[in-house]
């Protein structure tokens, strides 16, 4: 509960910080475009992985399966909410560290071009 609450309590704060990036890393006239993009690239890369990535974790996390028409697979009638916990957390946790490293890389690259 504590990670989960520092998790969301890191997302929130980054959250104006990350646009100012987005907007110092283009020229003026560039800017609503760079939004645009930055848009579609989350829609592309967050919203349409993601589902899958989390779905995979949840079924990772199944002790018991109902079989449906004697075929392997099915639903799922039992998680270890333990293991779910701990798996679903991790991932958050992972995509978030490697989303803050490629905005850092991003500073990196920004502040070596001003120089």
């Amino acid at each position: 509960m504590v990670l989960l609450f520092a998790m969301t309590l890191v997302v929130s704060i980054t959250q104006m910080p990350l646009l100012m990036i987005i907007l110092r890393s283009v020229s003026e006239e560039e800017r609503s475009f760079a939004l645009g993009m930055q848009f579609v690239i989350f829609r592309l890369f967050g919203y349409i992985p993601a589902p899958i990535m989390f779905g995979n974790v949840i079924d990772s996390s199944c002790i018991l399966r109902k079989a449906h028409c004697g075929k392997p697979g099915g639903f799922c009638l039992v998680y270890n909410i333990e293991q779910f916990r701990l798996k679903y957390i991790a991932v958050c946790s992972g995509l978030k560290v490697a989303a803050g490293l490629l905005f850092f890389l991003d500073w990196l690259l920004i502040t070596w071009r001003h120089k």
